[in-house]
């Protein structure tokens, strides 16, 4: 049992194994498609075809592949077998829906080597609608030209033209220098058949100043020929002449036919005969039916010329044989084009239909999901509004509370300590009145001591029993009291000096005190809800701030204050903080805060202050 689940596991890892192989061949074949090897890709692809135990998608990829290897080596299929398949597995059956651009791409290049011409422009249109622009530019780049090479060949160079400047513009995308080249080209012949020539001129002359930057020769011999051929149309044959004789001609089986069949022409015109033969002689082998047909005109009508009537024959025979054989195409291409055009008219008017249809629909539901989305955000967003809302007015209420409550604390700190510092200068009052009253009394003794010795003396005088001793000791004892009297005089006047600034002093601290007051109970009429500050209240405040300091409301009134910013001013120097100002005035912060700027701005502005508060205490700090 255990052999048995260990060989099955052996199996199982050996098939695994031989897939991951599988992939990693058909990836090598892709890249040789694409790097310009694609006969080793195809080799892979004949040794992978043995292998019976191939999954579907593998053998499915296999032969999409092998279809791009054939194509890349101009091996024209000859029957669409093979790609139906291919159609049928991927677009029919929904497989690997990656592939589906490519898999229509290859289906269109198989019906343009059949010559369905129809059935192509359908596959490549529907190839073009499933690769967006922006996600494989290559690949919309290759749709664009082989639908413009259809219509190129069919002569119908107006709906060419638009193919050809979709796919320079992608090409310029891609600065993919090489094809933007003969992209160009293609629209300049393009606006040849439609008969704008000078349009066609611009190009070729810029082409004709780009060529020497890519440095490739065969490009150069390329635009070289197709400007000769315009030239030689407009007659101008000298300079067409001139250009191809600048050439500097190496053999190439792509660019010596175009080029040789130019030369003719001028050599024509000028009657070099004898070059016409060499070279049509050999275009009749390598050109293509139609420079095989320019090419057996010539040489018939050189051998006519000269008098040689059976080669003359055999190459009218041929050109007529040929420009019956291009009618007989021409005519069935000119069917197909017709059923072409009126398919690719066809198609793209359902598409566009169908893609109206589309985006009415999606339109409709975007709306109405829109309009649904837009809804629900009012909802949300009016829901959260409001409870923000809430949360800001219970948050600010409660900082206004939590502030009035520390300004009226300190408030009330502030009156209590004026009430010890008014206690205190009551006691220090009484205490220099007994002073004045004992030095008063201390005063009226010495006087009454003075006259009593004045009295001896004069005593002493009249009755001149003192000694002139004892008169000078009296005399010094005089002095002395005089002296004293006078000291006790300075003593007393610098008393009453001190007693009136004490006065002075209780008269101020009685004025903070009364403001303190009046403005505490501003404050705590504020920091009651449902409670307003009155007209007296604001009153009482402008008579206390006026007592304590007359100047400072004098120059209120002075610059024509309204009311409101004068109470402001008042409150600012009450050092009340922004909120509670807001809730006294009945405004909110942000408003007294624009206030105070306009007026600062205003009023303040040359002053030396940064803000309106500063300039509102530098006026109250001038008494």
């Amino acid at each position: 049992m255990k052999l048995a689940g260990l060989l099955i596991a052996v199996v199982f890892m050996f098939g695994c194994s031989s897939q991951s192989s599988i992939e990693k061949e058909l990836k090598i074949v892709n890249y040789y498609a694409d790097n310009g090897c694609p006969e080793k890709g195809l080799a892979i692809l004949d040794s992978l075809e043995k292998n019976e135990n191939m999954e579907i998608k593998h053998r499915m990829y296999a032969g999409l592949l092998r279809i791009k290897t054939l194509d890349k080596l101009d091996i024209i299929p000859t029957n669409d077998s093979s790609i139906n398949k291919l159609l049928h597995y991927y677009i029919d059956e929904g497989n690997e829906r990656n592939l589906h651009p490519i898999v229509l791409y290859y289906a269109g290049r198989t019906y343009i080597e059949l010559k369905n011409a129809p059935k192509a422009l359908l596959f490549l249109h529907k190839a073009l609608d499933l690769c967006p622009e922006g996600k494989d530019p290559y690949m919309c780049s290759y749709i664009h030209s082989q639908m413009a090479g259809i219509f190129d060949k069919r002569r119908l160079y107006k709906m060419a033209l638009r193919h050809h400047i979709k796919e320079f513009e992608l090409e310029q995308r891609l600065k993919d220098s090489v094809n933007m080249v003969y992209t160009q080209t293609h629209i300049a012949i393009c606006y040849r058949g439609l008969g704008e020539r000078d349009s066609a001129e611009i190009i070729y002359k810029k082409l004709l100043d780009f060529a020497p930057n890519l440095k490739n020769n065969n490009i150069d011999y390329y635009i070289k020929s197709q400007i000769a051929d315009f030239l030689m149309e407009e007659g101008r044959s000298a300079e067409a002449d001139s250009l191809l004789q600048s050439m500097q001609i190496t053999y190439n089986p792509f660019i010596m036919p175009a080029v040789t069949s130019v030369q003719n022409k001028i050599d024509m015109e000028k009657g070099r005969y004898d070059e016409v033969k060499s070279k049509s002689l050999m275009l009749i082998n390598k050109g293509d039916i139609f420079t095989k047909r320019k090419a057996a005109e010539n040489l018939s009508l050189i051998y006519l010329s000269e008098r040689n009537l059976e080669e003359g024959l055999k190459y009218a025979q041929m050109y007529k044989a040929m420009s019956d054989t291009i009618t007989h195409n021409e005519a069935t291409d000119y069917i197909a084009e017709l059923e072409a055009i009126y398919n690719y008219t066809e198609t793209e008017m359902e598409n566009q239909e169908l893609k109206l249809d589309n985006a009415i629909k999606r339109t409709w539901v975007w709306f109405s999901c829109s309009l649904a989305f837009l809804a629900i955000a009012i909802g949300i967003y009016f829901y959260f509004r409001h409870l923000l809302k809430e949360s800001e007015m219970k948050l600010q209420i409660e900082e206004n509370k939590q502030e009035m409550s520390a300004y009226v604390i300190a408030k009330d700190q502030e009156i209590a300590d004026l009430e010890r510092k008014k206690n205190s200068m009551g006691k220090e009052l009484a205490e220099l009145k007994k002073l004045k009253i004992s030095l008063e009394n201390e005063l009226s003794t010495l006087k009454g001591t003075q006259e009593s010795t004045e009295n001896e003396l004069d005593k002493f005088r009249k009755n001149k029993l003192l000694s002139e001793n004892e008169l000078k000791a009296l005399k010094e004892k005089n002095s002395a009291f005089r002296e004293e009297i006078k000291s006790l005089r300075d003593r007393i006047v610098f008393v009453q000096q001190e007693l009136s600034h004490l006065k002075d002093e209780r008269m101020v601290f009685e004025n903070k005190f009364q403001l303190a007051e009046v403005s505490a109970s501003i404050i705590g009429k504020a920091s009651v809800s449902n409670c307003k500050v009155s007209e007296e209240d604001f009153l009482r405040l402008e008579k206390a701030i006026l007592t304590e300091n007359p100047n400072f409301i004098n120059s209120l009134r002075q610059m024509h204050l309204r009311e409101r910013d004068l109470r402001d001013a008042m409150l600012i120097v009450l050092n009340v903080p922004l909120k509670v100002c807001a809730t006294i005035l009945n405004l909110t912060p942000q408003g007294i805060a624009n206030a105070r700027k306009r007026l600062f701005k205003k009023i303040g502005n040359e002053s030396m202050c940064a803000n309106w508060i500063e300039y509102i205490w530098n006026i109250y700090e001038k008494r």
